[in-house]
Formats: structure tokens, sequence, C-alpha cells
């Protein structure tokens, strides 16, 4: 056989048997291993397309990820003076701007781009100098301290009765609470204030369908002897009952879910108390100082106990304190 020929067939085998080899470890590459399971010798660019792009692809269609996904939203908006902040899944009206609303009136939204308005913050319209009438939307939930303390010409309010919550002086100084009749004021379903000075020993009840109890309501009222809450009360507010130094018993409904700081501190009188198993914490000073209280149950559902919530309450010699309870303020 020739030499230049016997060269070209020993060319032709060696690059057959390189192209062999070749071909038989590109396949070992993409073999699963033994015991691995039946992505084990997957690359990890191979993985990560095959396995985790599409479960990434599919959960993010189908809603499925672990993470909640924040809503596309503007974190804070001005609407006609109104302004509003995104918070927790909500707006809240947190300021107001009379240079940018020329009417005297106010419409607050019930939503805003679907998001909706459910709070009206601390100090939100205090001191508006011509603002004369407000209408608060259904769903709304809180009104804040002082949001239309000072604004004296306001004297028409529409409040929903979805309202629970009321801030210490959410109305004062305005036409609205001066204009009220003496007696219990409600601002929807929420009693503010009692507007008279209670003189002799006296005892109140409060209407029915009331959801709460303000800030300070009742402060400071000391001759109120007993006072009746109604079923279906969830709320009482930071010193609603402080210093009604003559109330001798409290019996507070099963539906409240919120007792506030200080609820029923300086009741020198206070013998008698029954707390409802709905509620989870009790408030710090919330029966410090009551002199006269003997025994007192905590509820089982109770798992914090603030600071001083019994402080200075000298005749105390019972307590009993569920296995629940993990803290204890000192």
């Amino acid at each position: 056989m020739p030499k230049t020929k016997l060269l070209r067939v020993i060319v032709v085998l060696f690059l057959s048997v390189s192209v062999f080899f070749t071909s038989c470890n590109f396949k070992k590459e993409n073999t699963p291993n033994e015991g691995s399971g039946e992505n084990g010798g997957y690359t990890e660019d191979s993985g990560s397309a095959e396995d985790s792009g599409t479960a990434e692809e599919s959960g993010t269609a189908e809603g499925e990820t672990d993470q909640p996904v924040k809503p596309d939203v503007e974190e804070r908006v001005i609407i006609d003076g109104l302004h509003l902040k995104y918070v927790d899944g909500s707006y809240s009206v947190t300021d107001y701007d009379e240079e940018l609303h020329d009417d005297t009136e106010v419409i607050i939204p019930e939503s805003y781009d679907g998001i909706p308005v459910t709070s009206i913050g601390d100090r939100a319209f205090a001191s508006a100098e011509k603002l004369n009438f407000v209408e608060i939307p259904d769903g709304v939930v809180k009104i804040g301290s002082m949001a239309f303390f000072n604004c004296e010409r306001l004297s028409t309010v529409r409040i929903p009765d979805s309202v629970i919550y009321v801030g210490q002086g959410a109305f004062e100084r305005t036409a609205w609470l001066r204009n009220q009749s003496e007696g219990p004021v409600y601002a929807g379903k929420v009693l503010i204030t009692y507007n008279e000075t209670i003189y002799s020993n006296t005892d109140v009840s409060i209407k029915e369908n009331t959801l709460g109890i303000a800030d300070y309501a009742f402060a400071s009222q000391r001759n109120l002897r007993e006072i009746v809450l109604p079923e279906g009360l969830i709320s009482i507010g930071d010193y609603a009952f402080n210093g009604c130094t003559a109330l001798k018993r409290i019996d507070v409904p099963e539906t409240v879910t919120h007792i506030g700081y200080s609820a029923f501190a300086r009741c020198e009188k206070l013998t008698q108390v029954s707390l409802p198993e709905g509620i989870s914490t009790i408030e710090g000073n919330v029966f410090s100082e009551c002199i006269s209280l003997e025994h007192i149950n905590i509820p089982n559902g109770v798992t914090e106990i603030g600071y001083g919530a019994f402080s200075s309450c000298k005749g105390l010699t019972s307590v009993i304190i569920p296995d629940g309870v993990t803290y204890i303020g000192v």
C-alpha cells in the first residue's frame, strides 16, 4: 500500500476514535449518579433551568410563592389636600392642607385605587381654620388623638358605625362638640366623653350597640359610682375611667377584646372586677392605685401583664394567674 494512502487511513481512524470518546464523555456528564435521585447528576445550570426556574415561574403564575408580594401602590398620595399614607394594606389620612382644597367641606374617600381608607391619624386635621363639614366614610375604624383638635368652625361631622376607636381629644375645641347636649356624647358608636361633671353619687348606663369607649371618656368623674357596660362593647380606651374614685364595681362584657393603659387606675373604692376571656393583654397601670381591690382573676386567654398593672393595690391579697402568661412587666 502506498505510504500516502496509509497515512490517510491512520488520520481517519484517529479522528473516528476521538469523536467516539468525546460522545461517551458527554453522555456520562448528563447521566444521573446512582442513588442520587432523578436529577442527582445534573449540573447547577441545567438544574436551575429545569427545576428552580420552572417552579418559580409556575409559583408566580398561580400565586403560590412563600413570601407575600407587596402590592404595587403609591405609599403617599395627596388628593384635594388630603395626605394619604399606605400602611399595612390600607390608607390612613395623615394630614390636611387647606391651601390645596378650595371648599370648606371635606368628604374623605372610601378608597384610593381600590385600596380602602381605614383610619384618620393623630392631628390629621388639627387647627384647620376653614373646615366646617367632614364626612368620614364607612370602613374607617380609627380616629386618632386630636384628629380634629382646634377646628373651631367644624360644626357637622358624619361618622360611620364602623368606627370603634377614637383617640384623646379628637374633637376638642370644635363647634360640633360644643353643640352637644349634656351627658354621654357619641361619635358613631363610640362614646367619646361625658359632657358634664357628674354631681352626687351617680350610676350610668351606656346605651346598647356601643362599640367603644374613647380615651379619657370618664376620666376624673369622681362621683361616678357604677357604670353598666353593654354586651357588644369591643374596646375601652386609655385612661377611660382613671380617677373615678367613687366607682365600686365594674363588669366588663365578654365581647371586650381591649382594655387600655391605666383605664381603671386610681379607682380607690373599686372592690369588684370581672374581666372577659377575650383579652390577651393586661395593659400597664390598668388597676394601679385601686387600693380597695382585694381579689383579681386573670382570664385564661391572657399572655402578658404590663408594667405596674396592679401597682400600689395595697389591699390586693389574691391574684390568680393562668399558665398561659409568658410576660409580667416589672
